[in-house]
């Protein structure tokens, strides 16, 4: 009696022998799951790609693009490289599994092999698979759940930043977006209160896919009109062969840093008009006994406009 999978799983089985590939496709729709197939390396990767199965099982000694250049290529692309891989090949000799293995294989079967066999290693490969996403989405649940506690706007991009992927709700409420809006079509450069400041903003990603990274200040606006002020950081994500997968964007509100740093500039501004408006000669020195500064009857005084680093000497 065949036991059907929870879930049908798809299967995509690369082999230029009919006489060999028929079987086993067959065999494994009779358990249940979704069977894609090919007869030549190039087609299965074309298929793999578009189609995003969840195991592949190929043969090694094809003309072309054999199981090891399948193998390589599934690797080497973000949204195929944790698709698990099965090789299949008469050539059983050490030295063809150590090929296999180093190139990535998940599991090896010597032709001819059982159907039991093929079964087996297909469940072990599926179950293995189902446990690593599992954790996967734990640990993603847990990284949102981080994200969300932050002060910060956090958000992902595209490589282009022309599309979100995510922000965290200190990002919505600084932009004035809703928990229930759609952010999928917001661009980056739609934080810009214009035209002028979003071509800059553009300058920034470019500068980022080009460095790595982009940190300094600008502003962004709120949904109501008003500016934010930001320290922002534009980080871009590469694959391993170099390319800008997605950007991340961490953006701090430092609204009250620079009204605090207006205010101590008044302030200041105060104290020194304060000072020179005084009869008496005022300086302040540092410990070392350098002029910080003078009032401005004692650089009349003196026939100097400033004091700064000097001392009694000069």
């Amino acid at each position: 009696m065949t036991t059907l999978p929870t879930e049908m799983k798809k299967i995509l089985v690369i082999d230029d022998e009919k006489t060999f590939r028929g079987p086993v496709v067959s065999a494994l729709r009779k358990q249940g799951y979704e069977i894609l197939e090919a007869d030549n390396g190039r087609d299965g990767l074309q298929i793999a790609g578009a189609q995003l199965p969840d195991l592949v099982v190929s043969d090694v000694n094809m003309p072309g693009i054999d199981g090891f250049g399948v193998l390589k290529s599934l690797r080497a692309q973000p949204a195929t490289s944790a698709i698990p891989v099965i090789l299949m090949t008469g050539n059983s000799g050490p030295s063809v599994l150590r090929q296999g293995m180093e190139h990535g294989a998940d599991d090896y079967l010597a032709k001819p092999f059982a159907m039991n066999v093929l079964f087996a290693a297909v469940r072990a490969r599926l179950a293995r698979q189902e446990t690593i996403q599992a954790q996967a989405k734990a640990n993603e649940a847990k990284l949102l759940e981080l994200l969300s506690t932050s002060q910060d706007l956090i958000a992902i991009a595209d490589a282009e930043g022309k599309h979100l992927l995510y922000l965290n709700d200190a990002g919505r409420k600084m932009l004035g977006i809703r928990p229930e809006d759609d952010i999928s079509q917001l661009r980056l450069a739609d934080f810009q209160a214009d035209a002028a400041r979003a071509a800059t903003q553009q300058e920034q990603v470019a500068q980022a896919r080009r460095d790595g990274i982009w940190v300094g200040e600008n502003e962004f606006v709120h949904r109501d009109g008003h500016s934010v002020p930001v320290s922002t950081q534009i980080l871009a994500h590469r694959a391993p062969d170099g390319r800008t997968t997605y950007l991340s964007i961490v953006a701090r509100d430092v609204t009250e840093l620079k009204q605090a740093t207006e205010q101590f500039a008044k302030s200041q501004q105060l104290l020194r008009t304060v000072l020179d408006i005084l009869p008496q000669r005022v300086f302040w020195k540092d410990c070392s006994g350098h002029f910080v500064g003078a009032n401005k009857r004692f650089l009349e005084d003196c026939g100097v406009t400033d004091v700064a680093g000097k001392t009694d000497y000069d």
